[in-house]
């Protein structure tokens, strides 16, 4: 037994320690178990070295045994190529740093530029391309042993592609295991998860050390693991997370939540000394790596050992999620890589009038919100709003400050001042800022946190350009859910049975959700809509109140434009055409060229047209129907 565990802790690259601070046994005891001087080691250490030590079993697999093997690639620690539970050989060390690139975004292609400024920085040899041929075809082999075309490295001409089967993939099984676990908050099913995490992802390849996609994951585990902690919390067994938050310290050291848990957890477990240490160890490394003091979190936790009380207020104001979420993995990946760094982020979401912008945001927010742990700020900018007024950033601003804990008496007066005042707050905090329906950037410009380590995510039926174009902002288009998440969501709000009698409602809604929300509630009511009965045309989607009708919605986009912009609209929803050119829209609206291009813009910056390949201009479906309401 002792030979078997020291060989796979070996192969997994840990030491005596490591192997201890996974586990949450003692290092005395996992050498006692190497040299057999523990012949009948407890069940409970058992299973925490075989949910350390297996080669990845998929979910609910009852072969859990240290000998268990299963073809897999690892990038959840070091990286690897796993047959017959043997590691296979990669190579040096840049094939290393190719093969996990690769893996960190399957089937997805990555271009020979990224690949050189990846390996080589500024310093790319002249042979660059022939380099990495070869490593290509000394991977081929490797790849290979994992089945017949399970996991082929393709040279796509302007770059290379793993294409791979997906549960060959530690990261696969790990979000697969993460969500089994969280549909029915299985401890069992988290555990075996997050045990699938051997460290930091490409742990022995430092051109990744720092890249966007590896620190997602670390933001994605660290999610994973809180919402572990929570649920354990909740089965008021909170000590039983000591392993599990101990790894996801070491693999996200300045993660402040994080530790405060590992204080909790270590207090709950009567550990008051072991957590005492655990503060102050993490307030050293902030102050040595990042010159910063603990935030609230860390601090709270710390005081609430010490009998003290928390300095500064942690606003929580995000809405809660929505139940019936579903698609947008593209989505939220991006927002994953831009607003989870680490670093500043400011993120716009766009697109028309009920493509379920705020949703993603909402969700999002709910998702990474422990990530954030000096707050979230939320505000509605009513930029939209049927029958108000966009609000004032300065009245937002007033808001904001009294969050973040300034006495009424000495929240500024002027615009500029009570801005000046809110970056200044921000600057030493991570908090995320929600800025949802926004009018214009004048609204916004003044709510976007400074220098720092803050995230906005801004939400706006405009496209807001000059946001992007002087701050970095990073435009994000949310359009129509694809057909398959098109049903999927009516599946989630009528149930399974309904939904499956509801192919000409999932057609007329042409992807768009809030149009599929709208009609889901109608069909509730009255299930005789289920086939088509009720109404006709955008009558069908009047949910008996202002903010869930797609009228209202559309109709304030409309009055946003110029009256010249309108009458375009309104003529090129009357036309047949899918697509128009700006000649063809010249000759249907009869107007000069120029004039015809800014009414096209307008309508683009309104998302009430979109632009697609060759310079053709299309409207969706239901803003079609509502412009011929218009026109008749």
């Amino acid at each position: 037994m002792g030979e078997h565990v020291r060989r796979h802790r070996a192969a997994a690259g840990l030491s005596q320690s490591e192997l201890a601070a996974r586990t949450g046994l003692s290092v005395a005891a996992v050498r006692d178990l190497e040299q057999g001087r523990s012949r009948r080691p407890r069940p409970a250490a058992m299973a925490a070295l075989t949910a350390v030590l297996s080669p990845l079993p998929p979910p609910g697999d009852p072969e859990r045994s240290l000998g268990s093997a299963r073809p897999v690639v690892r990038v959840l620690g070091p990286v690897g190529v796993w047959v017959d539970g043997m590691e296979q050989p990669i190579g040096r060390s840049l094939r290393r740093a190719f093969l996990a690139r690769l893996a960190l975004t399957p089937d997805a292609c990555v271009s020979l530029d990224e690949l050189g400024d990846l390996l080589w920085g500024a310093r790319v040899p002249g042979r660059a391309r022939s380099i990495l041929q070869t490593y290509a075809s000394r991977l081929r082999p490797v790849l290979a042993g994992l089945g017949r075309s399970a996991a082929e490295l393709v040279a796509t001409g302007t770059g290379y592609r793993l294409a791979i089967r997906d549960d060959l993939l530690d990261v696969s099984w790990f979000r697969r295991g993460l969500d089994g676990a969280q549909a029915g908050d299985d401890l069992d099913a988290y555990e075996s998860a997050l045990a699938l995490w051997l460290g930091r992802p490409c742990a022995d390849v430092p051109e990744l050390a720092q890249h966007p996609l590896v620190t997602a994951l670390c933001d994605e585990y660290a999610t994973a693991t809180l919402a572990y902690a929570e649920a354990v919390e909740r089965a008021g067994d909170t000590p039983r997370a000591l392993p599990v938050l101990r790894s996801a310290v070491a693999v996200n050291p300045w993660h402040e939540y994080l530790t405060a848990r590992l204080v909790v957890a270590l207090n709950a477990a009567g550990r008051r000394t072991e957590a005492l240490c655990a503060y102050r160890d993490a307030r050293a490394r902030l102050d040595e790596d990042l010159g910063v003091e603990p935030g609230p979190d860390l601090r709270g936790a710390f005081q609430a050992i010490a009998g003290a009380t928390p300095a500064r207020p942690v606003p929580a104001q995000l809405p809660a999620d929505l139940h019936a979420f579903v698609g947008r993995r593209a989505e939220l990946d991006r927002l994953d890589v831009v607003g989870g760094s680490g670093g500043p982020g400011l993120v716009l979401l766009r697109g028309m009038a009920g493509s379920g912008k705020t949703a993603l945001a909402v969700h999002w927010a709910n998702r990474v919100r422990r990530s954030f742990p000096d707050g979230q700020l939320h505000a509605d900018l009513a930029g939209h709003a049927p029958g108000a007024t966009p609000v004032p950033a300065v009245a937002v601003l007033g808001c904001f400050l009294d969050a973040l804990g300034v006495p009424v008496g000495s929240v500024p007066v002027g615009l500029p001042e009570r801005a000046a005042l809110y970056r200044s707050l921000l600057a030493d905090r991570r908090v995320l800022v929600v800025l949802d329906d926004a009018a214009s950037a004048d609204q916004v410009r003044p709510l976007l946190p400074g220098a720092g380590r803050s995230v906005a995510l801004v939400v706006s039926r405009n496209h807001l350009s000059s946001l992007v174009a002087t701050y970095g902002v990073t435009p994000l288009a949310v359009g129509p859910l694809c057909p398959d998440d098109a049903r999927r969501l009516l599946t989630v709000r009528l149930g399974r049975e309904r939904a499956a009698a509801a192919g000409a409602v999932v057609a007329g809604c042409a992807g768009l959700p809030l149009a599929l929300a709208i009609r889901a509630a109608r069909c509730a009511v009255h299930p005789g809509e289920l086939t088509g009965r009720g109404g006709a045309g955008l009558d069908l989607f009047d949910g008996g109140d202002p903010t869930v009708d797609l009228r209202t919605a559309f109709d304030a986009s409309y009055r946003s434009v110029s009256p010249a912009a309108r009458r375009a609209f309104r003529l090129l929803g009357v036309d047949e055409s899918a697509a128009v050119t700006v000649a063809d829209a010249v000759r249907l609206l009869d107007r000069p060229a120029g004039a015809v291009r800014q009414s096209i813009t307008e309508l683009l910056r309104a998302s009430l047209l979109t632009e697609g390949r060759a310079g053709r201009f299309a409207m969706h479906d239901l803003l079609r129907a509502y412009a011929r309401e218009l026109a008749a």
